[in-house]
């Protein structure tokens, strides 16, 4: 996996995950004047970075790994706006009861990881031909003193409105003072059009150390605070997904983790078809009953375009069985391990077939959406 710095957006999930220049920074740079202006300006759109100290230091190459904080949009839902704004304000339904046979969880629905950069405007109506219920969006920061002009929440209404489940990510790489991460959510919850937003993730993979510098244990810390800041209000708090590591699930829910989260996160990656979903079941189990959300997945290393496909399809079959929503890596296509398998080439919006037609096939599998 690849990861961006902070302001050095677009390297990784794609030539050109942004299609706006910004400067480009260190991944642990502290932000100027400037930097910041531009990051307030791309806010809720850009890729930014963030690392990870992980609870195992993952050390093969070639183990997937999960791509790090994009900034863009969020998917769309394909049902017209009117249907759309009933099933917004919907409740997810409990985690289905995992046995030999499990059952379709209840309320399971597909969301996407929107990436590329394009304002809401331009993704929605494409990504609703593709019955996608769910977008994942960035706060897009780079210090926990970020404290942006709610770019992000602008994008966060638009899908709202138009019925999407609305995921809004913050976190950075690096770790600071509990002060700071407090100041940060004070701030969070007090922007405008804050509830357009359905669950906030604290934190991208906190196993991974390009993802966050703190381990586990200092996750926990920030996990805490975020928890106490936000539930409150009523927001709804889903736990950072640890990559494709269940001994990492365990280890948070050996630190308190699922007392701080309304719902857990996981990210399957693998290398076949039946490796994401083997890592899908151990999270379930590691996670018992607290509802689960898959925040990003995807196949990797695979021999050929066209296998890639059939492998997707067939996590896909069987996904909606072992958690609540699981959110595909990535609207358009780019340049980490799951990048080629991005649902558009562009922003232009060619589908990327073989690629489209799978993602598009989803809605028609167990707990999709038609």
């Amino acid at each position: 996996m690849a990861f961006f710095s902070p302001m050095g957006l677009v390297r990784r999930m794609f030539s050109s995950q942004v299609s706006v220049p910004v400067a480009k920074a260190g991944a642990q740079a502290t932000a100027s004047r400037q930097n910041s202006m531009t990051l307030d300006k791309l806010e809720g759109r850009a890729l930014f970075a963030s690392s990870a100290a992980a609870f195992s230091v993952i050390a093969d190459p070639n183990t997937p790994i999960g791509p790090i904080y994009v900034a863009p949009a969020k998917v769309a839902a394909k049902a017209p706006i009117k249907a759309a704004a009933k099933a917004k304000t919907a409740p997810m339904a409990a985690l289905a009861t995992t046995s030999s046979t499990p059952k379709v969880t209840a309320g399971f629905y597909d969301g996407i990881n929107v990436t590329g950069g394009a304002d809401a405007s331009s993704v929605i109506p494409k990504l609703r031909e593709l019955g996608i219920s769910g977008v994942r969006i960035w706060v897009g920061m780079n210090t926990w003193s970020h404290r942006g002009n709610g770019q992000a929440f602008l994008q966060a209404k638009m899908y709202k409105d138009a019925g999407f489940k609305v995921m809004m990510n913050v976190g950075v790489v690096d770790t600071s003072s509990e002060s700071n991460y407090q100041g940060f959510f004070n701030w969070l919850k007090s922007r405008q059009y804050f509830k357009s937003v359905d669950m906030i993730q604290v934190g991208n993979e906190p196993n991974h150390y390009k993802s966050w510098k703190g381990g586990i244990d200092g996750y926990m810390k920030l996990l805490k605070i975020a928890y106490n800041t936000l539930h409150p209000t009523g927001m709804k708090v889903l736990g950072a997904g640890p990559t494709y590591d269940v001994e990492a699930c365990k280890e948070l829910v050996r630190q308190g983790y699922l007392n701080y989260v309304d719902y857990a996160g996981f990210h399957p990656y693998g290398n076949s078809a039946e490796q994401v979903i083997s890592r899908l079941k151990g999270a379930r189990e590691a996670y018992g009953n607290k509802p689960l959300i898959v925040s990003e997945w995807n196949v990797r290393n695979q021999p050929n375009s066209s296998q890639w496909a059939a492998s997707l399809k067939k996590v896909r079959e069987q996904m909606a069985r072992y958690c609540n929503a699981a959110y595909y890596f990535s609207l358009v296509k780019g340049g980490s391990m799951a990048g080629p398998a991005g649902v558009f080439s562009n922003t232009s919006w060619s589908p990327n077939d073989p690629f489209y037609s799978a993602v598009k096939s989803f809605a028609y599998m167990e707990g999709g959406s038609k």
